[in-house]
């Protein structure tokens, strides 16, 4: 199974909230007829049900945020002949309180539910084992070959002993 990273990988890293992403088009063209799964990490969600700006001034992304850039990407996948089996997202991060991540998975589970088709193809993982570096996404998606643009996504393609394929970070220039 392919596996493929969402920020910065398939979607724009650096999006405007409110404006639909931009699309990594010269990757979504090398997967045209494939089955995928997307493996991501979103622990940025529970500051975002907080209200926090991050360090660059922008507010972190609540799960409409998530979920609406999501549901961009699937149509986007979808007429270019690429088919998405699974949705593994982790939603932990070290520094989220335990409870505002219990939070965040409710109100994703919620912001999900818009998505039909995902009601029963999209995996929410919280707990710190299924986060990237650790492999445990990967395996569960039965990845052999994972697109990501970090180190950490290198990490974890290594541990879950699937190749990796390097993705220069896309940021929609």
């Amino acid at each position: 199974m392919i596996a493929c990273d969402i920020d910065g990988t398939l979607l724009d890293y650096d999006y405007i909230p409110g404006q639909p992403p931009k699309i990594n088009h010269a990757l979504i063209e090398q997967l045209k007829g494939q089955d995928i799964a997307l493996v991501t990490n979103q622990g940025g969600l529970p500051f975002g049900i907080k209200g926090a700006i991050r360090k660059d001034g922008r507010p972190y992304p609540k799960p409409d945020d998530f979920v609406d850039r999501l549901k961009y990407l699937l149509e986007v996948l979808d007429r270019a002949g690429v088919v998405v089996r699974r949705v593994l997202i982790c939603i932990y991060h070290p520094k989220a309180d335990a409870a505002l991540i219990g939070v965040t998975h409710e109100h994703l589970l919620d912001a999900l539910d818009r998505i039909d088709q995902w009601k029963t193809g999209a995996y929410i993982y919280w707990g710190e084992n299924w986060r990237k570096p650790n492999p445990d996404m990967l395996l569960d998606a039965g990845a052999t070959i994972y697109y990501g643009d970090s180190p950490e996504d290198e990490e974890a393609a290594k541990a879950a002993w699937c190749e990796f394929v390097n993705v220069d970070r896309f940021t929609g220039v």
